[in-house]
């Protein structure tokens, strides 16, 4: 029987981290020019060690399935209100993909919101990512901004207003 454990990743982790958040982002990286493309790969390779909030990992049955950053209340002010938690860098292998594995990563950041008592979380994605968005409307989230568009691309935020009863 297959099974999913979801833990909280720490350093020693971050080389998996980065080799499943560049073979989950790797059909939109490729998709790019070159220097695009090469510079959001080494974003999001810089991110894992950079970023700041807490990591988490999902396996399935021991190998890397997904990853997710979460930032509690008062981690970033810089795209939201300092009150609100935030998500980043959600990534699913591709062999787990079709298995939940982002819902339950997506879930498991709310209820830590919520139990943070933040007011609202909030997360920022590509137009590219069609997949992501689907899953993050049927979470609830709702259209909140525009960002300067990154690599040619253009990209939104959105929150989940966290004062509503749970989904």
């Amino acid at each position: 029987m297959s099974t999913h454990h979801l833990r909280t990743a720490g350093t020693g982790d971050f080389p998996v981290l980065r080799a499943l958040l560049l073979a989950s982002y790797a059909e939109f990286i490729d998709q790019l020019p070159e220097a695009d493309g090469s510079a959001m790969a080494a974003n999001i390779a810089s991110a894992v060690g950079r970023a700041a909030g807490q990591w988490w990992l999902m396996e399935h049955d021991g190998a890397p399935a997904g990853c997710i950053l979460y930032g509690p209340p008062g981690t970033e002010a810089s795209l939201f209100p300092s009150d609100w938690a935030f998500v980043r860098l959600l990534g699913v292998a591709p062999p787990a993909r079709g298995q939940g594995v982002s819902r339950q990563l997506m879930r498991h950041c709310i209820a830590l919101a919520r139990s943070q008592q933040a007011p609202a979380i909030g997360l920022y994605t590509s137009d590219w990512m069609q997949p992501a968005q689907q899953l993050y409307a049927s979470l609830g989230f709702a259209g909140y901004g525009e960002l300067p568009g990154w690599y040619g691309l253009r990209y939104r935020t959105f929150r989940l207003d966290l004062s509503a009863p749970a989904v």
